[in-house]
Formats: C-alpha cells, structure tokens, sequence
C-alpha cells in the first residue's frame, strides 16, 4: 500500500463519522491523522500544520464556521473540506466564501466525494512543488530612481 505524505486533522464530535472518516483515509494510504473531538483542540494544535482539515459543522462550543475562519485567518493554505448533514445553501456558501475548498453533505455518499477532493488536493500540492516555489527565497527589491535600476537587497 503506497504511503502519501499528507497531515490530516479530523474534527467532528461525532465518534462514528471519525472512525469512518479516519478508516478511509488509512485505506488510502494517509498515516498522519489526529482527531479532535471539538474546535478548540483543534485549534490549539495548528501550529503542527495540518494540510487538510475535515470539518464537521455541528459541534459543541465551536462551530464549524466559527473554526474555518479562524484556520483561514491564521493557516490560509490549510485545505478545509467542509463536511456536514446540512444542506443550507445559506451554510454551503458561507463556508465556501470563507475558505473552505469543498462542501460535503454526510450521507450522500461523502466518502467518495472526499477522496475525489483529496485527489484534487494532491495534485495541485504535487503541481505546486514542481515549480520550485516552495523552497524559493524571496529578497527585498531596492530601487535607484536615478538610473531606473532594480537591485536584490
């Protein structure tokens, strides 16, 4: 079974849903997997950089727009699928306006849909490190209006 190199965060209070959720992503060869249980925890351990964040709306204290906000403002180049049993066009945009890079509704056959988003994930991750942009330093720019010439600082 091949090993992919992704860190998931799991949230949702529902034990089941992360059992399921957690069980897919093993058979898809992810190892690196922490479940959280409400928003806080979750946020509590961002700085380990997650690279994708399945994200349950309904939960305790939290939601789960009140956490994707706060992922985005703090981590923006976390992927989040947003993954809830609503199916409130109001919740679907909200949650795609602030960030999220997919919705999922639960019980629609939202393991599938997971994976296929996760294969777009990957593929743009793989993409975006072939350009060599993710080792790239980037200088200050100095500018000599005397003779129109731009320096690395």
């Amino acid at each position: 079974m091949k090993k992919n190199k992704l860190k998931f965060f799991i949230v949702d209070d529902d034990p089941f849903s992360v059992a399921i959720f957690r069980q897919y992503l093993i058979f898809e060869g992810y190892r690196d997997i922490e479940i959280f249980s409400n928003g806080e925890d979750c946020l509590e351990k961002l700085d380990e950089e997650p690279d994708v964040i399945l994200l349950d709306h309904y939960m305790t204290t939290l939601n789960g727009m009140e956490v994707l906000k706060e992922v985005k403002k703090r981590k923006p180049g976390t992927y989040v699928l947003y993954i809830s049993s609503s199916t409130d066009t109001e919740l679907i945009e909200d949650s795609l306006k602030h960030g999220a890079f997919c919705y999922i509704v639960k019980g629609k056959n939202e393991f599938e849909k997971m994976l296929a988003e996760l294969r777009k994930i990957k593929t743009a991750i793989d993409s975006f490190a072939q350009t060599n942009f993710t080792k790239m330093a980037f200088y200050p720019l100095s500018y000599n209006r005397n003779n129109f010439s731009f320096s690395f600082s």
